[in-house]
């Protein structure tokens, strides 16, 4: 009797909206890997809101000041507003023939649960990623498609220190191939214990860190060879900026040709590049 069964004094109708999207939402928290490397402007969400807004304040110099004299004028502090649309909703929608067995068995509570929260936090990070890969103030042309040099590594240092960002509080990410070509071409520099400071990529089989920066390899990243696409990046966490509300469920909602009831675990969210010299871009010729 789908439907019906009870939960205490709630019937599974109620009982599956408090179960299925708090699970959902904590497996797609626990996927978040780019999103990590961004600056989460969700808790500055106001209820009902689809925008959020806050100042991005720009560099200044201190002055000096001497005994007994007054600074000549205040700081002005060019404050540019950055805004978070959230235009962006995804969903997972299932269907299932006995919701009540489902629905009462943990094992695959979970499983759909692990599901559709892998791929709604999927979604959101191939959005983040287009963000950061629309950055052009930085961008590094290579040599050979889909190789990162040791020098071209060099040159996003430079031009980052440039900008005033310190690249150890970067995120480096790249596509498969990126990470196969350009891993041989860093040699030792990469791979070596004694040159990274704790166990080489060979020992652990981890992704690893470079210069301080995590490198996250994804499909995210361009690795067909095509001319200008962005291969690989460089990014510091303040250049990208997201908002989005918790996952929520749909359903169930019965479905009379199927004989079974449909759910949708989805989300909203919005991402906006807030600081466009804090992000190199690693191009193919």
């Amino acid at each position: 009797m789908a439907g019906t069964i009870n939960t205490g004094s709630s019937s599974i109708d109620t009982w599956l909206a408090t179960v299925w999207a708090p699970a959902a939402d904590a497996y797609f928290r626990s996927e978040k890997k780019i999103a990590s490397y961004c600056m989460d402007v969700s808790s500055r969400l106001t209820p009902g809101a689809v925008a959020v807004s806050f100042p991005q304040v720009a560099n200044t110099a201190a002055t000096s000041k001497t005994a007994g004299t007054a600074f000549t004028n205040y700081t002005n502090a060019d404050e540019v507003a950055c805004t978070v649309t959230l235009n962006q909703q995804f969903g997972w929608p299932f269907l299932v023939e006995d919701m009540a067995q489902v629905s009462t068995q943990e094992d695959l509570i979970s499983i759909y649960s692990r599901q559709a929260g892998y791929a709604l936090a999927s979604a959101l990070e191939t959005y983040l990623a287009g963000i950061v890969q629309s950055a052009t103030t930085n961008d590094v042309t290579l040599a050979t498609d889909n190789t990162v040099l040791w020098t071209d590594v060099l040159i996003a240092y430079r031009k980052l220190k440039i900008a005033g960002v310190d690249i150890k509080q970067c995120a480096f990410g790249m596509s498969p191939e990126a990470f196969e070509l350009s891993v041989a071409s860093w040699g030792t520099k990469y791979t070596s214990a004694a040159e990274m400071g704790n166990q080489s990529f060979v020992a652990s089989g981890a992704e690893g860190v470079l210069l301080g920066m995590p490198i996250y390899v994804s499909d995210d990243w361009d690795g067909d060879g095509g001319t200008g696409d962005e291969t690989a990046t460089i990014w510091h966490p303040n250049s990208v900026a997201y908002a989005s509300h918790d996952v929520r469920v749909v359903g169930p909602v019965p479905d009379a040709l199927n004989v079974g009831y449909a759910l949708t675990p989805h989300i909203i969210f919005g991402a906006t590049k807030a600081i466009d010299s804090g992000i190199v871009n690693f191009n193919n010729p």
